[in-house]
């Protein structure tokens, strides 16, 4: 999590076992953007059930409509087709510098105590 002397990057992961945590830490980032130099912002969030990967794709390569930065965030990457994963991480190597994506995903207390 960028603190208030960081650069934003433009590719987050952010995982947690708690979804308590991740909802705060998505809140954390989204006002660390806003509050960097954005008067508006842009957010566009994803999930597995109702987007494919057309529409996430053109939403990262897109410049926000209101001005200032985009968020794009992605939930639950793990439920998205492996087209879907393969094709963020091809654009991880790329990003568009006026969007930051996030990926934020759930994982069991098994995954992240795992040695």
């Amino acid at each position: 999590m960028p603190n208030e002397n960081s650069e934003l990057k433009h590719v987050y992961f952010i995982y947690s076992a708690h979804s308590l945590l991740l909802k705060e830490a998505l809140k954390r980032l989204t006002a660390k953007v806003s509050a960097n130099g954005s008067e508006v912002l842009d957010t566009v969030r994803f999930n597995p059930s109702d987007h494919g990967i057309d529409e996430i794709m053109t939403s990262l390569g897109t410049i926000s409509f209101f001005g200032g930065r985009r968020l794009v965030i992605v939930d639950d990457l793990f439920g998205f087709k492996r087209e879907v994963q393969e094709a963020l991480l091809d654009y991880v190597d790329n990003p568009n510098p006026q969007t930051i994506l996030v990926i934020a995903v759930i994982v069991s207390d098994k995954e992240t105590t795992r040695k």
